[in-house]
């Protein structure tokens, strides 16, 4: 397991100096960069997401219940939840205004969310809070690749070390974790 904590530390190494660099103002005025309530909010983001993946297993095995079983209860809820919510946050369009292709992005973004949610909810069940906070960063370097390649900004060359520094990380991680639950499978079996 030492071998994997090792790994952690590049990936995380690698996102936040992709995190730094990429928010640092440019030279083009119109493209906008991450500015100082930003920063607070990804910090809030990330401490509410990583309590929520603890949540997820430290519930599983108190419930002795599998992660979609947990999932499957717990989407209801969340649910419920935002209908008391949204009237208060959200303005409600015409709908006949809104174009198709924005209908379109809509309906994507909700079947991505939800695929997110049931991946989560699967690979925290399965190998636990750490790989999921991991694939997690994997998902961070996704989009700051998919952002460069849309916004038009140039990526620096320090950013794009970064982001082969973190997922190199990322990669040993999954090998040296896939390596160490292969060990500790093997000495079980073979104690008993």
């Amino acid at each position: 397991m030492s071998n994997a904590i090792v790994a952690l530390v590049p990936a995380c190494v690698g996102v936040s100096v992709v995190s730094y660099y990429d928010s640092l103002p440019s030279d083009n005025a119109n493209v906008k960069t991450t500015s100082s309530i930003g920063v607070i909010f990804a910090f809030c983001g990330i401490f509410a997401s990583s309590l929520y993946t603890v949540w997820i297993k430290s519930y599983q095995r108190k419930l002795q219940i599998s992660s979609m079983q947990l999932l499957f209860n717990q989407a209801p809820v969340s649910a419920f939840l935002l209908l008391y919510v949204i009237p208060f946050v959200d303005t409600f369009p015409t709908w006949s205004q809104v174009p198709f292709n924005r209908w379109l992005m809509i309906l994507m973004s909700g079947m991505f969310a939800a695929l997110i949610n049931l991946s989560q909810f699967f690979i925290v069940g399965q190998t636990g809070p750490v790989s999921s906070t991991v694939v997690g960063h994997l998902k961070t370097c996704l989009i700051v690749a998919l952002g460069w390649i849309t916004s038009g900004r140039s990526a620096g060359d320090k950013s794009i070390v970064g982001v082969f520094v973190a997922v190199g990380g990322i990669i040993s991680y999954g090998y040296s974790h896939t390596f160490s639950e292969t060990v500790r499978r093997e000495l079980l079996t073979w104690v008993s």
